[in-house]
């Protein structure tokens, strides 16, 4: 004992302190490493949208990724294989709770700079998602200085789960998640919805009851769904309505049957004119439910497909598909024709003005 202590007095040796501690360090950096290749691995299925888990934890795509990445690197092969299943920072609970702290990181973020800038502006719409739930979407605008220069920022910042879609609820959950995320509701300086009577109502409208609270809260109607709206009300004519119904039946005939689809690429294959001009495209595409200018690629691809289409239908009205008789006789009306060529050119003409509205720098 004697002789160990000179010996650590005199530098030879490390005391058992200095070697406690080097261990500790070591664990810490080990640790680390494979928590951050945890979080990278994480970081990279959500940034592509790729489904974190699988049918099974062991199957899911982050332990495929994660396993992956094991290869190459010894000190994660490792606790993969040897390490304490209660500390292996791989579960679903860990997951999330990484996911949530990347969240908040991206969101803390967005609002430093959004409070930097002074003033800001909020863009919010309601929709039901798949479990039929009413979702708020709450996106902010704001300008910051980037190098002299100001720069327009528009920045998504949340989901609220709405109770009710009455504008008075609206309108408490914007102004609650607003506070809730640390801005100061003062600070707002213009709001935009769409024209939905419980978003832009004169006076129940959520507009109208944040104005309430802070009156220099101008309301613009967004300028996209003002267009997408005149597009609905001058396509009201019959002959329109009666287009657009048939091209959607068409497409979703050739989209959910492998004997039409088949029959669809046959004739595709051999119109080398068509080909070219759906450009790699091989099928057609159904319509949009709510977004009229989203209408226009498939109307397009209908158009460049026309003879293809017909070919195809009469091919399997031959064959005894008496649906698709009915079909291609509609589509063979001059009426649809001429009224299918209108509305491809005036939505296609629409395209770029509808790219500009939604730009991030539009004002």
């Amino acid at each position: 004992m004697a002789e160990n202590f000179v010996d650590v007095m005199k530098g030879k040796k490390e005391s058992i302190v200095c070697k406690l501690s080097s261990f500790t360090k070591d664990l810490v950096k080990r640790n680390r490493h494979i928590l951050g290749q945890i979080i990278r691995v994480i970081l990279l299925l959500t940034k592509q949208n790729i489904p974190v888990r699988g049918h099974t934890e062991e199957r899911s795509n982050f332990m495929a990724v994660l396993q992956s990445h094991a290869l190459n690197d010894p000190i994660l092969a490792d606790h993969l294989r040897n390490g304490k299943e209660n500390a292996k920072y791989t579960s679903p609970d860990i997951q999330n709770e990484i996911i949530t702290l990347c969240a908040d990181h991206v969101l803390q973020c967005i609002i430093t700079q959004c409070k930097e800038a002074g003033y800001f502006a909020i863009m919010a719409d309601e929709a039901t998602d798949c479990s039929t739930k009413e979702q708020l979407s709450i996106c902010i605008r704001f300008l910051t200085v980037n190098e002299g220069r100001y720069e327009l920022n528009e920045k998504f910042i949340g989901f609220v789960t709405c109770r009710s879609i009455k504008g008075v609820n609206l309108a408490e959950a914007i102004v609650e998640y607003l506070q809730d995320c640390g801005l100061d509701i003062l600070k707002l300086r213009a709001q935009c919805y769409d024209g939905a009577g419980n978003m832009a109502g004169k006076y129940n409208g959520v507009q109208a009851l944040i104005r309430e609270r802070v009156p220099l809260a101008s309301y613009v109607h967004c300028k996209s769904h003002c267009l997408n709206l005149a597009l609905v009300h001058t396509c009201k004519l019959q002959c329109v309505r009666t287009m657009m119904k048939t091209v959607q039946d068409i497409g979703f005939a050739f989209s959910y049957s492998a004997k039409r689809l088949d029959a669809f690429a046959t004739e595709l294959s051999q119109d080398p004119v068509s080909r070219a001009q759906m450009d790699g495209r091989q099928k057609l595409k159904t319509l949009c439910e709510t977004r009229w200018m989203s209408r226009t690629d498939a109307l397009t691809t209908f158009t460049q497909a026309f003879a293809v289409v017909v070919h195809a239908l009469e091919t399997l009205e031959a064959d005894g598909d008496d649906k698709a008789g009915e079909h291609v006789r509609a589509i063979l009306r001059f009426e649809f024709i001429l009224t299918l060529v209108a509305c491809e050119q005036v939505l296609s003409s629409l395209v770029g003005l509808t790219a500009i509205l939604q730009e991030v720098n539009f004002i």
